[in-house]
């Protein structure tokens, strides 16, 4: 394991994807700007291996009592190419006054309110087709999480949207929102517990195409 300084770290982060696997709850909160968030747990295998090609170079910011786990499951999957991690994880970034950025949570109630006054909102749907045929948010869009990491896709959005973000419970809509923002797409906002929340909201119209 190779930890490195704020400053080391800095710039090796300039020519290296800065994968952060803390999770989406605090990724959200504060993160360095243009990382990819992938939380480390359950779901952190699939994830890694459909968005991430095992030759990327990565610089890596974890939780200090996760960033031995987030070395061998790496390397254990195939990815050599990790350059090292941030001593002192992103806490350490922001007491050096480095920049930060972060993502707007929104709850369903909000995005009810939101819905009827904001003519600008383009509602992304990231969940696999197949979830999103059984039930979804009235004029969602679908762009499943595998196909963001394509530029092509991801440019078939209208920057000057706000855009809302859902999966199921959060997880996949993290990653999407990080990978948005590395993008440069900055109106972006995260609906807290996905879909599992939203439709227990009746404010918000929910179609059932196959039904």
């Amino acid at each position: 394991m190779n930890a490195l300084d704020v400053e080391s770290f800095d710039v090796l982060s300039k020519n290296t994807l800065v994968l952060d696997t803390r999770q989406p709850a605090v990724f959200t909160n504060e993160f360095i700007p243009h990382s990819v968030n992938i939380g480390l747990g359950e779901h952190f295998i699939e994830w890694i291996q459909r968005l991430i090609p095992k030759d990327t170079p990565l610089s890596v910011v974890a939780d200090e009592n996760d960033i031995s786990d987030t070395y061998v499951i790496l390397e254990g999957l195939g990815y050599q190419n990790i350059m090292g991690h941030l001593l002192g994880g992103a806490s350490a970034w922001k007491t050096a006054g480095k920049a930060i950025d972060m993502i707007i949570d929104v709850s369903e109630d909000e995005v009810a309110l939101d819905l009827r006054f904001d003519d600008k909102i383009l509602l992304v749907d990231v969940r696999e087709p197949i979830e999103f045929d059984q039930a979804h948010i009235d004029n969602a869009e679908n762009l499943p999480l595998h196909k963001i990491i394509d530029p092509l896709q991801i440019a078939l959005l209208d920057e000057n949207s706000n855009i809302y973000v859902y999966c199921d419970n959060g997880y996949r809509s993290t990653i999407a929102c990080s990978v948005f923002k590395k993008e440069g797409f900055h109106n972006i906002r995260h609906i807290i517990g996905g879909f599992n929340a939203i439709d227990k909201n009746s404010k918000i119209k929910i179609v059932s195409p196959k039904k």
